[in-house]
């Protein structure tokens, strides 16, 4: 048994770098994306049960053992308060959550069809059907009690009183008549998002762990450099503005390290440790460093010098990346692929060294 990787969801945060007992990870950025290299692995999981974003699998490894015993998952719906509304599916960020929705029509309306003989095939009963639940068999009507609402349509348009329908909806006290499921698929980066806009308390995020942050106004390169904002899959971060920038984190922040990581000036840590929740986990913590970045920016003759790249990151700026024309390995920069993202032309390329 060998640990997945599945690129799509992965977004280069290192967690599983510096969180890996055998350091057996390297997470590389390519052309396409990342690539993760394994090597030396012994199949404990740790770093499975660490990746916030479902980018690592395991199915069998002691800690993945711990998680079934303790019934963990990363989200929690109560159903019965769920009423399928869909806003959590609509705010993810990772497009993690689908929401089904299903009509209970016996919860709105009941009844029973009986057909009849002397059908002439006019077909109006299914013409005006507003379900489409009739159709014409072997000379007579069939209709779909699946897809009735039993409103008689059908009846008041038979010619020959083929069609009978009676119609028992009128309640006193309705039932709320949509049921359905919401499906959380591995993508989840337990961001809270969908916790945050229900307004019914119906679902819920268990994170392994909790975190703190840290910002040294010091390091940071100021108010040209905005890679932390933009690289951050959860939508965590913010500025405000006193003395000088400071770094905010909101809630949603998982504590993936992601920031920490390409944050050019080493001017964010992130510490996490196990929620007292899933202290029996026991997981280790931050025991090695990441690997060194090599990064190369290849730039095509598509580049039309709109300084897009260079007012999103102080780096390209001082290299001038909008003039470059092929390969350049600037200092300081940690690929964290900003600079590509923004480029309308599709002329820029970041990558690590092999």
């Amino acid at each position: 048994m060998t640990v997945s990787f599945e690129p799509e969801y992965c977004t280069g945060c290192g967690l599983c770098e510096v969180t890996c007992p055998k350091s057996a990870i390297n997470v590389i950025k390519t052309v396409s994306g990342y690539h993760a290299d394994i090597e030396g692995c012994i199949d404990c999981g740790v770093c499975t049960v660490y990746c916030q974003y479902g980018a690592l699998t395991l199915d069998t490894s002691p800690f993945s053992q711990i998680l079934d015993k303790i019934k963990y998952s990363k989200t929690e719906v109560n159903f019965e308060n769920c009423v399928f509304c869909g806003k959590c599916a609509e705010n993810c960020p990772r497009d993690a959550i689908d929401v089904e929705k299903r009509l209970e029509k016996d919860r709105v309306r009941l009844g029973y069809v009986r057909i009849g003989e002397g059908c002439i095939q006019c077909r109006n009963c299914v013409m005006f059907c507003p379900t489409d639940a009739v159709r014409i068999v072997r000379g007579r009507p069939e209709i779909d009690e699946s897809k009735c609402i039993y409103c008689q349509i059908c009846q008041g348009v038979c010619p020959k009183d083929v069609i009978e329908i009676h119609c028992d909806s009128c309640k006193i006290k309705f039932e709320y008549a949509v049921s359905g499921n919401v499906d959380v698929d591995i993508g989840c980066s337990l961001c809270g998002t969908c916790e945050m806009v229900c307004e019914f308390d119906a679902i819920h995020v268990n994170r392994i762990f909790a975190g703190e942050q840290s910002f040294d106004g010091n390091k940071c390169l100021g108010d040209e450099c905005t890679i932390c904002i933009n690289i951050c899959p959860n939508n965590a971060i913010s500025y405000e503005y006193g003395d000088g920038k400071i770094v905010a984190f909101g809630d949603s922040c998982n504590f993936c390290g992601k920031c920490e990581k390409y944050c050019p000036g080493n001017a964010i840590g992130i510490e996490r440790f196990v929620s007292e929740r899933y202290e029996e986990i026991h997981l280790p913590g931050k025991i090695s460093g990441y690997h060194e970045i090599h990064p190369i920016i290849e730039v095509s003759s598509k580049c039309i010098g709109c300084h897009f790249c260079e007012s999103v990151c102080k780096i390209a700026k001082e290299i001038n990346l909008s003039e470059v024309r092929g390969e350049v390995e600037p200092e300081n920069c940690t690929a964290c692929g900003l600079c590509e993202s923004v480029c309308p032309m599709d002329a820029i390329v970041v990558r690590e060294k092999l």
